[in-house]
């Protein structure tokens, strides 16, 4: 099982891009574009614009304020890496682990489906 899910692991995203041209092709059939538009957006937009705006940001901050607590060996210490970690606006430090990587990349995929 594990084989697998690493062979697909490198083909997911490419996957859904084509799940989503294919649902594209033949919802067309069926509705108009401008019926399709307003399904989709209301179908995935919504959500999309909730999660990022009401879920995604607190779910950074307890993650945050978890790894400090663990790895803090003093209060002053902690301090001082809160400090430093939220004056880093870079991407890069937003996006530490794996996980929210996955959701970005998810959220981006989601954003251009629409």
């Amino acid at each position: 099982m594990a084989s697998f899910v690493r062979f697909f692991n490198i083909w997911h995203m490419s996957l859904f891009f084509i799940l989503a041209g294919m649902s594209t092709f033949y919802a067309l059939q069926f509705r108009t574009s401008n019926e399709y538009i307003k399904e989709t957006t209301l179908r995935l937009l919504i959500p999309l614009t909730f999660g990022n705006l009401l879920i995604f940001p607190p779910q950074v901050y307890i993650e945050r304020i978890s790894w400090w607590c663990e790895t803090s060996t003093s209060r002053a210490s902690s301090i001082k890496r809160r400090k430093e970690k939220f004056e880093m606006t870079s991407i890069i430090y937003l996006l530490e682990s794996e996980e929210e990587m996955n959701f970005l990349l998810n959220s981006i995929f989601n954003k251009y489906l629409v």
